[in-house]
Formats: structure tokens, sequence, C-alpha cells
């Protein structure tokens, strides 16, 4: 053998290897810790698109609920809180209750109606309303199994002819806005005569409306959806509770499962409930 060759012996090698293994590590950490960054980022992202897309999808309809045709053909109210409300209408598409038993505790329901004038419309499922006819949109809470999600918000739209009654497109699953929510409720805010014009005196439930004297107009409403993220973006805290509008969730309510979430709430005028019109129509 040759005496001029030189290597490193075995503790150089080991230190070595022990410098690198540090220096891997610290990389992989780097790495782990900017992806769970850009997981939280993307999460939090996805829940202020969706939650502002969910509350401007509704307010559109709130502003055109109880428009009325051209010389003010009798229709129901255009936030609708019995069947009688709309032509044939059941319990089946207008559900009474204030909530299905579906995302964290219990959901509400929304039912907003509006006459298509002067030219056609769109529901909420895309489908063509005709003039002189009247949209009916309901929105709720139901699973989406093709998002594995067991609470999304949805809407089902449809609409009838305002001479014939006959209706179209109403009374099925409606169509998925957001497959990841927790909440969905709604108060609404009454006028019972003992304010001039349509400024709301207080708000109350869809039952407890129910229960009021005839004469009480819905001139606003409040609505409140509590939207987390599609997947989980690591470990987060647990949540202390939320407050959604008149439904408390308690931190045990709350899952702990890495998924961002956020409450939005808007509080929406009827802006078609003139003085004039601050009574139930039909």
């Amino acid at each position: 053998m040759n005496g001029n060759q030189k290597g490193f012996t075995l503790i150089e090698l080991m230190v070595s290897l022990a410098i690198g293994l540090l220096v891997a590590l610290a990389a992989v950490q780097m790495f782990v810790t900017n992806q769970q960054s850009f997981n939280l980022q993307r999460g939090m992202g996805d829940v202020q698109d969706n939650g502002r897309f969910a509350l401007d999808f509704i307010g559109r309809d709130a502003r055109m609920a109880d428009l009325r045709p051209v010389g003010g053909q009798p229709m129901g109210r255009g936030i609708v809180m019995a069947t009688a409300d709309v032509p044939g209408g059941t319990a089946t598409t207008i559900t009474l209750n204030d909530g299905t038993n579906l995302g964290i505790g219990s959901s509400d329901q929304l039912v907003i109606q509006y006459a298509v004038t002067p030219y056609s419309d769109r529901d909420c499922e895309g489908n063509q309303a005709p003039v002189n006819s009247v949209i009916v949109n309901r929105y709720f809470v139901r699973a989406d199994a093709a998002a594995n999600s067991t609470s999304a918000l949805a809407c089902d739209g449809g609409y009838y002819n305002l001479a014939t009654n006959a209706r179209t497109g109403m009374g099925d699953q409606g169509v998925v806005l957001l497959s990841a929510v927790d909440s969905f409720q709604v108060l609404y805010g009454v006028n019972n005569g003992t304010v001039s014009g349509c400024e709301p005196t207080r708000f109350v439930t869809a039952t407890q409306f129910n229960a009021m004297a005839a004469g009480t107009a819905v001139v606003a409403m409040k609505v409140g959806v509590l939207v987390r993220s599609q997947d989980s973006t690591g470990t987060l805290p647990a949540s202390p509770g939320f407050q959604v509008l008149d439904k408390a969730l308690t931190s045990a309510q709350v899952p702990v499962d890495g998924r961002v979430r956020r409450l939005f709430t808007a509080s929406m005028a009827m802006r078609n409930s003139t003085p004039d019109s601050c009574k139930i129509w039909g």
C-alpha cells in the first residue's frame, strides 16, 4: 500500500455526519414550518372568500325580497314564513321551525321570494325564470357528499307563475354554495306599527315571528354564518366558542380538528318594504 495516501479518520467522519444531520434537520424543520404557515394562510384566505361570498349572495336576494310586478299583483311575503306564502308550499320545501340538526347544534333556513319584472332573471340554481313569475330561493344546511362534508350551505331555487301558480324547480336538494359551514343563523327585524316608517323594533326568530300578531312586518334581517376551512391547516388551539346571533356555541361543541373558523355577520334592510307596505301581504 502507498503510505502517502490519506483519508478521513473515523472521528472526522462521525463529526461530518453529525453536522450534516443537524443541517438536514434544520432544513426539514424550516420546510414544515413554512408548509404549516402556508396552509394556515390558505385556510384563512378560503374562509374569508367563502364567508363574504355567502353574505353577498344572500344580500342580493335580500335587496330583491318582496319586489312586486307592475300593478302589485298579490303574492306572499318577501321573507317566507309560512307555507301559505308560496302556492303549493309544504313543510318539505318550507321548513317552519328554526333549525335542522346539521352543523354544530342546529342551523336555520331562509326563504326569500321576489317577482321577476320587467326582465327575466335566474334563481340561485341558475334556472331562468320568465317575466311575470316569482323566484323562490331557499337557503339551508345539508350534507355535501362530494366534498365529504356533513354540513354545507345550499340553496334550492325555483319559481312559480303568478297567473297559474304552476311551480318549477322547487323542493330538491339545490346546489351547494359553501361546502364547509358549521352554523347558519337568521334573525328577522320586525315592525309592529309602534314606530313610524319601516325601522325594526326588535329581532326575532322564525318561530317567534309566527307567534306574533297579524300585521307585523319583516323589514330587516341579520344573517350569521360560521365558516370553516375545508382542510386541516395543522395544530390549532382550542376555540373559546362562538356567538352566532342568538345561538351560543361553546368551546366543547367546536371540534379541535385543525380547521380555521371565522364568524361572518351582516344586517340587511328589506328595501322593498316601504312605509305603505309594512304589513303582511296576502
